[in-house]
């Protein structure tokens, strides 16, 4: 059954949403688990943001996105409100230390820190260094694997627009981590 149908069900009996959510939830579990790095946290952000679908549903427009890459908005949304709030603020160990131990060990920070779900830290340096437009793309590529023309549909944006942010985010990124770092 295609997904249109699933949401033509779903609007008609608000049962028949369990479908969408056997559907989605593992990957946009994965997803949120891989920004925030708390179980718990993941599952409660997971439930926020299944049940804000439910409630946009109506407004989901086939013609815009995919239902999978309009879900992987909602999501990032959501990953973007939690890590500016004051419970991750407060729970967030220190940074300018944590870039500092890190860079010193590594040959590629960026890879190493995605690898080593070293969530807080990335989260922190790409809110830090980042325009909120930046940010929100560099999510999708880093975290969603969510390709440059799914970015490109969700961003209104064209592709070379988003590889032109990708490349220059990511260079900002090193140069904050102290330079080239494949040279070391």
């Amino acid at each position: 059954m295609e997904i249109e149908q699933v949401i033509e069900e779903v609007l008609n009996n608000y049962n028949a949403y369990e479908k969408i959510i056997d559907v989605y939830y593992t990957d946009i579990y994965q997803y949120v688990l891989k920004q925030i790095g708390d179980v718990e946290v993941t599952k409660e952000l997971c439930q926020d943001i299944f049940f804000e679908t439910y409630r946009s549903l109506k407004r989901y427009d086939k013609k815009k996105a995919s239902f999978r890459t309009w879900l992987y908005k909602i999501a990032n949304y959501r990953c973007i409100d939690y890590l500016r709030s004051r419970a991750y603020k407060y729970q967030a160990d220190s940074f300018d230390e944590a870039i500092k131990t890190i860079a010193d060990n590594s040959n590629d920070v960026l890879t190493t820190l995605i690898q080593q779900e070293k969530t807080q830290t990335v989260n922190e340096l790409m809110r830090r260094c980042l325009k909120p437009k930046h940010e929100r793309i560099m999510r999708y590529y880093f975290y969603a694997d969510l390709s440059v023309g799914e970015i490109s549909i969700l961003e209104k944006m064209p592709t070379k627009t988003i590889y032109t942010i990708i490349n220059r985010s990511l260079e900002k990124l090193k140069q904050e981590l102290g330079g080239d770092f494949n040279e070391r």
